[in-house]
């Protein structure tokens, strides 16, 4: 009975294939999906900064009052870099990016389209917006 059970054994090992032992395949595979969304998050950042240089707006202000009308704005506009600034942008625009506010009152027509906040820390914004998307590296934000 031992010899017939070791023979059949070794039949079904002789003609079933080995069966490859797949693991770290996956593991490379997993590597190399996230070393190509952290390039591709890089690459995002680098454009985004390159695509806000273009724009117009208000940057590197401090404690200062600015009230803007339509004349001063344009489709695309930009807040950027600004600390206890109060702000109103009295008119409509296309797209708007807010990003490292601190301390800063924000008063906002109609944004026909998107809003883009970042890095606000302690702001009061008030705003009409079709569509508003934040990146909570903020720490208190009011939004009415």
């Amino acid at each position: 009975m031992d010899k017939l059970e070791t023979s059949l054994h070794q039949l079904k090992e002789k003609t079933q294939p080995r069966k490859k032992f797949a693991f770290s395949k996956k593991i490379e595979k997993k590597t190399d999906v996230v070393k190509e969304t952290t390039s591709v998050a890089a690459q995002q950042e680098t454009e985004q900064k390159d695509s806000l240089s273009m724009i117009k707006g208000v940057e590197n202000k401090t404690g200062e009052s600015l009230t803007l009308n339509q004349s001063d704005l344009e489709h695309n506009f930009k807040l950027q870099n600004l600390e206890n600034c109060q702000i109103n942008l009295n008119g409509r625009m296309k797209t708007l990016y807010l990003k490292n506010l601190k301390g800063c009152t924000i008063n906002i027509g109609v944004v026909e389209g998107p809003c883009f906040i970042d890095g606000l820390i302690d702001c009061n914004l008030q705003l009409v917006a079709h569509q508003v998307l934040t990146f909570f590296s903020t720490q208190l934000i009011w939004i009415r």
